[in-house]
């Protein structure tokens, strides 16, 4: 059994122009029995079309499992729709740094985000992740609520 684990994270969002953005920020999780995880990223919002945006991304860290060092590249679709949905498809290709003979380095995945608001302050959430990683293969299915404070 783990005791409890404590998270930060901090993201600032740079509008360039045209609705061209770029974004910094990072992640880290502390706790009293498990070493510190953390990643910083840095990314880009280039809008296609009014509906239609990619969204390419670096992020880089460390794992708290092993403490290895993970860097991956990410590109992501999103899709705007007019009524306020919104979803988004991205995958992924990048390196953990095992250093074990026989052990694959490279890890991917991909994922499927949908947020479908119900008031100008509340949303619905789901989140389907799928990720090959060094040893095995991992799916997770979430929900939840998302609530925007402006």
């Amino acid at each position: 059994e783990r005791n409890t684990q404590q998270q930060a994270r901090l993201e600032q969002v740079f509008y360039i122009h045209n609705g061209l953005s770029a974004r910094l920020g990072g992640w880290a999780a502390f706790s009293s029995d498990f070493p510190t995880e953390w990643y910083g990223y840095g990314g880009l919002y280039l809008p296609l079309t009014s509906y239609l945006a990619l969204e390419p991304s670096y992020y880089y860290g460390q794992d708290g499992f092993n403490s290895v060092n993970q860097q991956r590249a990410v590109l992501a679709a999103k899709l705007l729709l007019p009524k306020g949905p919104e979803f988004t498809l991205g995958g992924f290709i990048g390196k953990a740094d095992l250093g074990i003979e026989g052990v694959p380095d490279h890890i991917s995945g991909g994922y499927l985000l949908a947020l479908l608001p119900f008031t100008d302050w509340l949303s619905g959430q789901l989140a389907a992740n799928y990720e090959k990683g060094n040893f095995a293969e991992a799916t997770v299915v979430a929900a939840g609520l998302k609530f925007r404070f402006r």
